[in-house]
């Protein structure tokens, strides 16, 4: 195996990789469909303001992923620890993200600052968590199959 393969030690090391898989795609299920569904009945938030919202943290969050990729290419050696930060902040934001402020007024910019982080942490793992894969040995399918197999077991999951 060459210095530049990441690989899992024993026989599990193909299903370890791919497990990874099911709690991102939890993660990213209720941001997406049920987020938007709780602050406008739970806290009030207004529907147009709040797609604006939505719609401005995935425009953020598709422009700063290149950059993290950049990032993630220049520090491989830290992708580890890169991952562990990421799944950190993004447990945390996945949190706050549930328990805002009571009024609208102060949930809106909770919504905010929250969901930037949690769309950031979601794509810093799953950059990261890509990248690994494809550093995986010629026989690295079978991990790669276990990831998307995990993945939609998360979504079913959530």
């Amino acid at each position: 195996m060459s210095a530049g393969t990441a690989r899992l030690p024993g026989r599990w090391h193909d299903p370890a990789y791919g497990m990874l898989g099911a709690p991102l795609a939890m993660a990213a299920l209720p941001l997406f469909v049920q987020l938007p569904a709780y602050y406008a009945s739970h806290v009030g938030v207004a529907l147009a303001p709040l797609g604006w919202v939505l719609f401005a943290a995935r425009l953020l969050d598709m422009l700063q992923d290149p950059l993290f990729g950049h990032l993630l290419d220049h520090s491989a050696q830290r992708q580890k620890r890169w991952m562990g930060l990421a799944a950190l902040v993004l447990a945390l934001a996945f949190v706050c993200l549930w328990n805002p402020p009571a009024t609208p007024q102060a949930a809106m910019p909770w919504l905010v600052g929250m969901l930037v982080l949690a769309y950031g942490a979601h794509s810093m793992l799953s950059i990261a968590y890509l990248s690994w894969g494809s550093r995986l040995p010629d026989d690295g399918l079978r991990a790669v199959a276990w990831r998307e197999a995990a993945g939609l077991v998360g979504v079913i999951v959530a």
